[in-house]
């Protein structure tokens, strides 16, 4: 599992954070889910395509993360996560 802040762009990377931020996209745009990870090194937004919600997760939600680090208007995102709610 590496911090969030180390994370670097075209590389695989397992984050684990707590979610402080859930948007969706309007109902007229393509579906698509982002959520925003944060630990204490730093944050992430990982980005669900074809879905409009994620089932059982909240702000605040601790959740862990896999997949391909890419970039989207400078900010590091990763794609279609691999994703579990953390209890």
């Amino acid at each position: 599992m590496a911090p969030i802040g180390k994370i670097t762009w075209r590389k695989r990377a397992h984050v684990e954070g707590r979610v402080s931020a859930i948007r969706s996209a309007p109902s007229n745009a393509t579906p698509t889910v982002e959520v925003e990870i944060w630990d204490e090194t730093g944050g992430v937004t990982l980005q669900f395509l074809g879905r409009r919600e994620i089932t059982g997760l909240e702000v605040g939600s601790q959740l862990k993360a896999e997949g391909m680090v890419g970039e989207n208007n400078g900010q590091l995102i990763i794609l279609n996560p691999s994703y579990e709610i953390v209890i």
